[in-house]
């Protein structure tokens, strides 16, 4: 019978100290501090620097390397470490690019090393710059957008909407829209008007263009969300 107490004593001893060497306080050792706007030595895909934001904006996320042709591989997770779009990353596989802009929402989030582990010179920084979100989520309140301006507009996980536009003709003419995401054109009726759509040279923005030309008045553009409750930044302008 002692021997049982005693058998018992070591396994709820042993019980005792897993629960203080939890897999989340295993996740928790790999969690390492960033300061804002300097440059970090990051090269271990097993740590994540802690980033908190306290509201609607975006982070740039920044990379260099002393590696000739190399730009190291870094990307921004959500508080549990998922990816939450599909442009939160900055690397330089295949257009040099060294940084990214990524829209977020208050809460935590994490960038990650992935790549050359043997690249102890990788090294990476950010900064947070703070937007106020529009509400122009609806006709009625649509923003007034004036031809040849562009417009940018930060798609967040919890401010994720489409947006919409008021543009006014003068004379009977066409409308062009140059826009990353989806869009719809429609009349003051509400009724949508028939687009040609093409790539623009770089490849990355879609031209939309009135099959018609309009008569004088106001049409209204409705910018869609590519991907509700993800991350995204695009831009709309029309001449």
């Amino acid at each position: 019978m002692k021997q049982m107490k005693r058998i018992f004593c070591v396994f709820m001893m042993i019980a005792f100290v897993l629960t203080f060497v939890s897999p989340t306080s295993i996740a928790d050792a790999y969690t390492k501090s960033i300061t804002e706007g300097e440059w970090k030595n990051a090269h271990s895909e097993n740590d994540y620097y802690k980033v908190v934001v306290g509201g609607e904006g975006y982070i740039t996320l920044t990379s260099k390397s002393d590696k000739e042709g190399y730009i190291p591989y870094y990307q921004i997770l959500n508080s549990k470490k998922h990816e939450f779009s599909d442009h939160t990353y900055v690397d330089g596989g295949y257009d040099g690019n060294k940084t990214i802009k990524v829209a977020v929402s208050k809460g935590t989030y994490y960038i990650n090393y992935f790549g050359d582990e043997s690249d102890d010179t990788a090294c990476v920084k950010y900064t947070f710059t703070s937007i106020k979100q529009p509400t122009n989520y609806c006709k009625g309140k649509a923003i007034t957008l004036k031809a040849g301006t562009k417009k940018k507009m930060y798609q967040t996980p919890k401010y994720g909407f489409n947006r919409y536009f008021k543009i006014k003709l003068g004379t009977k003419r066409r409308i062009s829209v140059y826009s990353e995401s989806k869009i719809f054109i429609f009349n003051s009726k509400g009724n949508d008007l028939d687009t040609d759509t093409s790539f623009t040279d770089d490849g990355n923005v879609l031209k939309y263009r009135t099959t018609k030309k309009l008569p004088a008045g106001t049409y209204y553009i409705v910018s869609m969300v590519d991907s509700p409750g993800k991350s995204a930044i695009n831009t709309v302008r029309w001449q």
